[in-house]
């Protein structure tokens, strides 16, 4: 992987964009296809990242097919943005092997980053789908309980 160039003022997701568009020089379009890969452009990430409401000191986010962590990025930047939270619990789910490598590279300049700006960020990443992994819990009992993990 060609290294890309940027700083501490560079959003993260820019930098997660451009790793994407690394990965999919990468690829071809049928692989793309048969796999049901659609990365998430910046601008939808942008969209997604203004649902979360940021005002509380710490924060739990779910990102359950990260890809290369374009949410996650956008998310992190409104988090730096907005000045509030202090910590984030991040869990990302991600299964195809061949992007986990972007995946992994991202969130340790995501981790970097929040730490610059004084957030302690808690990122786990698991190599399984998300689907597969949660599909015992979709069921009548799934609201009717706490057992699944809240996230903001």
């Amino acid at each position: 992987m060609e290294a890309l160039s940027y700083n501490i003022y560079t959003p993260l997701t820019r930098i997660v964009y451009q790793s994407t568009q690394k990965y999919l020089e990468l690829l071809n379009g049928k692989s793309r296809k048969h796999n049901g890969q659609f990365f998430t452009p910046p601008e939808i990430a942008a969209f997604m990242s203004e649902l979360p409401d940021y005002d509380s000191e710490y924060l739990s986010i779910l990102d359950p097919g990260a890809g290369t962590g374009i949410l996650t990025a956008s998310i992190c930047d409104k988090i730096i943005k907005q000045k509030k939270t202090k910590r984030v619990r991040i869990d990302l789910f991600e299964n195809d092997e061949r992007v986990i490598p972007f995946l992994e590279k991202n969130i340790n300049l995501i981790k970097i980053r929040l730490k610059e700006y004084g957030i302690y960020a808690s990122i786990t990443l698991y190599k399984k789908d998300f689907i597969a992994e949660n599909a015992h819990l979709i069921d009548e009992s799934l609201f009717a309980n706490d057992i699944v993990p809240q996230y903001d």
